[in-house]
C-alpha cells in the first residue's frame, strides 16, 4: 500500500525497494538528506550512525554514498569494507 493524499508528507517519499509502507511504521518513517558539510569538507551519514568523508565537494560525497550502498546491499560487504571502498578518491578521467 501506497501513502495517500495530497497534503501528506508521505507523499512526496517514493518506497524503496524492500520497504512497504504500513500504518505501523507511518510514524517513524523519517528521511533525511544524508549529506553534511563541514566547514569546506562534504561528509554523508549511514543508516549505521556513521559520517564517511571527507570530500572534496557534494558530487564526490554523493558517489562515494553509491558505492557505500552498493558494497552494503548488492555485495554483502561489511560496514567497514563499504566505508573504506566509498573513501577512494575517483578519477575524474581515464586515460
Amino acid at each position: 500500500m501506497s501513502p495517500s493524499g495530497e497534503n501528506s508528507i508521505y507523499a512526496e517519499l517514493a518506497i524503496r525497494s524492500g520497504e512497504e509502507f504500513t500504518s505501523r511504521v507511518r510514524n517513524k518513517w523519517v528521511r533525511t538528506d544524508r549529506f553534511i558539510r563541514v566547514a569546506n569538507e562534504w561528509y554523508f551519514s549511514t543508516r549505521e550512525n556513521r559520517d564517511v568523508g571527507p570530500y572534496n565537494n557534494r558530487s564526490d560525497a554523493a558517489h562515494g554514498l553509491e558505492l557505500f550502498i552498493e558494497c552494503i546491499d548488492n555485495l554483502q560487504k561489511s560496514v567497514d569494507y563499504a566505508n573504506s571502498i566509498a573513501l577512494i578518491p575517483r578519477c575524474s578521467s581515464f586515460g
